[in-house]
């Protein structure tokens, strides 16, 4: 094979130095974890056996694996040069703007890697931890090589940490549409979780804010939720509807004038899609719950609201009141 010693050097992955970042922020110690050594692995070098190499201080093994990527790359770059020798400096463009490519993805896997890690040191749960699967992780490398923003990144963080907790808790169709998500639709996503009920629908007279339409169009447009329509409340046969929120209970009483005629309300659906993405989201918009029950009240048909709190006890949901509005 031909070297071709002028041709620029590409970067390759540095073990040493991502472990030696983790190690300066005290997140090496949760490397022990088998899978959270074959996801990390597999994310950032490509393969697990780096991280057990690293961990169990063979690094023969690193040295080969980094020698034979040494030798792809130096192929590739003979190859192409052979292939245009009339202008030589388009294969350096050419290599330059792959390396270039290839080193800003490298920058992404890392950080979203660092940012798994610092999410599974603040709610350690080692028995139940389990490797991705080898589909999750293809689709997952691909999203998050895609990735430029901090709020994306922590998002892909997010749902590796959930994957590694409990695989198969994101699909693949979940992360199709995080590729596309921008800090735009994220903040619409974080306006909107507070306010969802029972993970599923959000009750659009709850919000009280004119510009929750603009939210609400934001998730509909990459399909994380349905168009705002109609929808029952939910009143039981003595006209009473619970909503269950993130951080608490809201309960309905619709007087009897409108009992017999199922009141509706304005309402939108999340889709399988919203519910994965919001449920990984952090709550960063508390909701409260007395200002979203003044709102409820306004509406002709609900006679008295009640803020509370919710518990399941052997199948019933059982409330109880702090106040009535």
């Amino acid at each position: 094979m031909t070297e071709h010693s002028d041709l620029p050097s590409l970067p390759l992955p540095d073990a040493s130095g991502f472990f030696g970042q983790l190690a300066e922020g005290g997140l090496l110690r949760l490397m022990v974890s088998k899978p959270i050594q074959q996801a990390i692995g597999r994310l950032v070098f490509g393969a697990a056996e780096v991280v057990a190499s690293h961990m169990d201080r063979h690094s023969q093994g690193v040295r080969a694996d980094t020698a034979a990527r040494t030798a792809v790359t130096k192929a590739i770059a003979a190859q192409t040069v052979a292939h245009i020798k009339k202008d030589k400096s388009v294969a350096e463009r050419g290599l330059e703007r792959w390396a270039v490519g290839e080193q800003r993805k490298q920058e992404a896997r890392e950080d979203v890697a660092r940012r798994t890690l610092h999410i599974l040191a603040d709610s350690p749960d080692s028995e139940q931890l389990a490797q991705p699967s080898e589909d999750f992780m293809l689709a997952f490398e691909d999203a998050v090589d895609r990735t430029s923003s901090e709020d994306l990144r922590d998002l892909m963080a997010r749902i590796l940490s959930g994957e590694i907790r409990h695989p198969g808790s994101v699909s693949r169709a979940a992360l199709r549409v995080a590729q596309i998500l921008d800090k735009e639709i994220i903040d619409s996503m974080a306006f909107i979780k507070p306010y969802i009920i029972g993970r599923r629908w959000v009750d659009v007279h709850a919000l009280g804010t004119e510009h929750f339409h603009v939210h609400a169009y934001n998730l509909f447009s990459i399909a994380l939720c349905s168009e705002i329509g109609a929808r029952q409340h939910g009143f039981n046969e003595f006209g009473r509807a619970l909503y269950e929120y993130e951080n608490g209970c809201i309960a309905l009483q619709c007087d009897n004038r409108h009992m017999k005629f199922k009141p509706l309300t304005d309402a939108f659906n999340l889709t399988k899609v919203g519910v994965e993405l919001m449920h990984i989201l952090p709550a960063t918009n508390p909701l409260d719950l007395r200002d979203a029950a003044k709102n409820l009240l306004k509406l002709e048909h609900i006679e008295s609201v009640w803020v509370g709190r919710c518990e399941r006890q052997e199948g019933l949901i059982h409330f109880f009141p702090n106040e009535a509005t």
